[in-house]
């Protein structure tokens, strides 16, 4: 009898999983806890800069740029203005590597405003936007025309007329809309 005890203990293996049960799952919340914590802290790096980011691109209108080289220049002057203005706001080296990050940090920015603006925005008037939402629609509202024209510089108006009218024939496929 007292050889069965030594093998098989039913109050230590209990005590044995209890242990493992508080210490794996004391393991998954402080992870769960840490990531949150990141998550918000990435959260309020994020607003910051899109408060850094916003202004310059509004200021320095680089979509209206139809030569590829002046844009980018552009672009790289916001993008050392805002690294320079985060790093001194915050303190913390937290920087865009490149133009692409920052164009598309912009554009997720803008992209969201236009989700909200039809979700809350759309019947009120353009006067009741107010405070951040109010810059994020200037700088929409600026963003649309600079791409517009420069679009429209990009062929001359009779082609643009002539061929803005015509439906599209083809599908990728090369089979014609009819199904010929």
């Amino acid at each position: 009898m007292q050889l069965h005890f030594f093998f098989f203990d039913p109050l230590s293996e209990g005590k044995t999983f209890i242990s493992i049960f508080v210490f794996l799952t004391s393991t998954v919340a402080l992870i769960n806890i840490s990531i949150y914590h990141y998550i918000q802290k990435i959260k309020i790096y994020n607003e910051k800069l899109g408060k850094i980011v916003i202004p310059e691109f509004i200021e320095n209108r680089p979509f209206k740029e139809t030569n590829v080289m002046q844009k980018d220049e552009i672009l790289a002057i916001i993008l050392r203005n805002v690294n320079a203005k985060f790093v001194s706001t915050m303190k913390k080296q937290y920087a865009f590597k490149n133009i692409e990050q920052l164009v598309k940090f912009h554009d997720n920015i803008i992209a969201g405003f236009t989700k909200r603006y039809f979700e809350k925005y759309k019947e009120l008037p353009l006067e009741d936007i107010q405070g951040w939402d109010r810059m994020l629609l200037i700088a929409k509202n600026i963003q649309d025309e600079d791409s517009k024209d420069v679009y429209a510089d990009m062929v001359s108006s009779e082609i643009a007329q002539k061929y803005s009218s015509i439906r599209p024939t083809t599908q990728e496929n090369g089979s014609t809309m009819n199904g010929e």
